[in-house]
């Protein structure tokens, strides 16, 4: 169409410019010739006068004048009538562009209408494949309905578990009632039943919220369910597209093991660190306040610190979501390998009521380290540390971790001897009054990251927009989902029921579980599953209550002079059930 009216539009412009020549052209030749009539009339007026002298000469030279004149202007009309000329040559080369341009229009119209005939066969295809993703998305739903009612069978095992653990706690608080009014020479085995009776108050409380975590995701299923039969009837490609994704994301997440907290549910609101901090004795305060806290000084965008769970650190820095050092070399994501991150630590302050209570401070991480890191933080490590609270992690800065007073712990097994049998009053005075003290690690702020921080927390927006609730229920197990849960053949020791293998979360490509599988293939199968510290003479009884990992307490003969240490499951020198492992110091801080 548009060349049409280019094309009418040439010839048009063709014509006015032929015409426009036309008439110059006969203006000038009438005007020539009227200049040539006149000179003619000139020269015969001066034969005919034949005017004497100079009069005639004067008259003759004007007229030659004019005749000059004349010429000179129809030289111009002719220069003029040229121009014209290629005036003309121009609109017809314009014409010929046109025209071309025409032609060339003509090709990509019967192009387009090729493409709107393929495309129209491709719609064709995409329902076909609209109609067969609709099936799959009806046995989707299919399936996520048994693993509801699988959901509502764990949460009534759990109701059960709670119930027998309620009893066996009202147990042990009688058995120490009764340990508490024995002799002198006992008591201070009884500090042992009370750290083991705080270790069952302490599951108790991890299985009450395994509970709520389990209704939680029964209702997040019940709700998912609805969503998948509503886009099924609806069957737009969206609703589909957002299905598909959900389930390849539940398809790459297992459950975490049964006897933890899931990690990634993050409890309620935001959580007030202060509250679960204990004020530190004046000797200790006054060595923190001696060095200045940072600032973080966080930009408007990031005001207000946001909380990460042990998962979405896993998966936005790598390293296991266990443990209280996370190494990051092998499993390292790319906001790891950026800021040059190989190890992070992820204290605790429901084990470390020590530990600093917002960005920038400073305070003491209180953990005796395994017999691999022993002299470990003799010499200061710089880390990033991210401390946590009822399950919410935070990044608080750079840190540099040194041991207080490191020269204290080489002697504690001879002081240990020296402690035995003395009154349990009379040692927690000694360290109230600082003459004996526990082992400690003094944690200075020497930096806050904030690019760094910026980062993981876009990067966290990101993840948690892409995948939805993260820690979604996993699918039943399979094949294709490894799972970290024990043989069952430990089920049946305990002679209690566990969640099913499926609850146990497990990150695939977890770097600490490959390191701990390495060690034990290296250890052989007589390696010891559990560590044994020497501690004070055995209750007069000949027996004593020791916390079982699940959750009960047994009474048995132990050997003289040994304390059961849970295993250091994710090798960094910490058991896996608490952040602070025994290992019979109480060194200097």
């Amino acid at each position: 169409m548009e060349a049409a009216i280019f094309e009418a539009e040439a010839r048009n412009l063709q014509a006015e410019i032929l015409r426009k020549v036309t008439a110059e052209n006969v203006r000038l030749l009438k005007t020539m010739r009227e200049w040539i009539r006149r000179a003619e009339a000139a020269e015969q007026q001066v034969s005919s006068l034949r005017i004497p002298g100079n009069a005639a000469a004067e008259e003759h030279a004007a007229l030659k004048t004019q005749l000059v004149e004349a010429q000179a202007q129809v030289y111009a009309l002719h220069g003029e009538v040229d121009a014209e000329k290629e005036k003309r040559v121009v609109a017809e080369e314009a014409t010929e562009q046109l025209l071309s341009q025409h032609t060339a229009l003509s090709a990509d119209n019967a192009k387009l209408k090729e493409e709107v005939m393929r495309r129209g066969e491709d719609l064709s295809v995409q329902d076909l494949a609209l109609v067969i993703e609709r099936n799959e998305l009806q046995n989707t739903v299919a399936t996520l309905r048994a693993g509801l009612e699988g959901k509502e069978s764990e949460v009534r095992e759990l109701s059960e578990t709670v119930r027998a653990l309620q009893a066996d706690i009202e147990k042990a608080q009688n058995a120490l009632t009764a340990e508490t009014r024995s002799s002198t020479q006992s008591q201070l085995d009884a500090v042992g039943q009370e750290m083991a009776y705080e270790a069952m108050l302490q599951e108790r409380s991890t299985l009450r919220g395994q509970l709520a975590v389990a209704q939680k995701e029964t209702d997040d299923l019940k709700a998912k369910v609805a969503l998948l039969e509503a886009a099924v009837q609806s069957g737009t490609v969206a609703a589909l597209q957002r299905s598909g994704a959900e389930a390849s994301a539940s398809r790459t997440v297992a459950s975490q093991p049964a006897k933890k907290k899931r990690a990634g549910k993050k409890d309620g609101g935001p959580v007030d660190f202060a509250n679960y901090a204990s004020p530190i004795p004046q000797t200790r305060q006054a060595v923190l306040a001696s060095y200045p806290e940072i600032d973080p000084a966080l930009p408007p965008e990031l005001a207000g610190y946001v909380s990460f769970t042990k998962t979405e650190l896993s998966q936005l820095l790598g390293g296991s979501t266990q443990g209280l050092f996370v190494r990051v070399t092998k499993s390292a994501r790319p906001l790891a390998v950026k800021y040059d991150i190989g190890e992070f630590l992820c204290p605790n302050l429901n084990q470390n009521s020590w530990l600093p209570t917002k960005p920038g401070a400073h305070g003491y991480m209180q953990v005796g380290l395994g017999d691999r890191d022993r002299v470990r933080f003799e010499d200061a490590e710089v880390r990033p540390v991210f401390v946590g609270a009822a399950s919410q992690f935070r990044y608080f800065g750079t840190y540099e971790l040194k041991r207080s007073q490191y020269e204290y712990s080489e002697t504690t097994r001879d002081k240990e001897k020296e402690h035995r049998n003395r009154n349990p009053e009379d040692i927690l005075q000694d360290y109230r009054a600082g003459t004996l003290r526990a082992p400690c690690v003094l944690l200075k702020c020497i930096g806050f990251d904030t690019e760094f921080y910026r980062e993981l927390v876009d990067a966290a927006h990101t993840y948690n927009a892409a995948f939805g609730m993260v820690n979604a229920p996993a699918p039943a197990p399979s094949s294709q989902a490894p799972s970290a849960s024990p043989a069952p053949a430990a089920v049946a020791k305990r002679g209690k029921k566990r969640p099913a293998a499926g609850n146990r979360f497990h990150v695939e490509g977890s770097e600490d579980e490959e390191e701990g599988v390495q060690a034990q293939a290296q250890e052989g199968p007589s390696s010891p599953k559990r560590r044994r510290t020497p501690m004070g003479p055995p209750a007069s009884n000949g027996a004593r209550t020791s916390m079982r990992r699940s959750g009960r307490l047994s009474t048995k003969p132990q050997p003289d002079g040994s304390k059961t240490v849970d295993a250091d499951e994710d090798e960094d020198g910490v058991s896996s059930d608490s952040s602070t492992e025994y290992n019979g110091e109480d060194g200097d801080v």
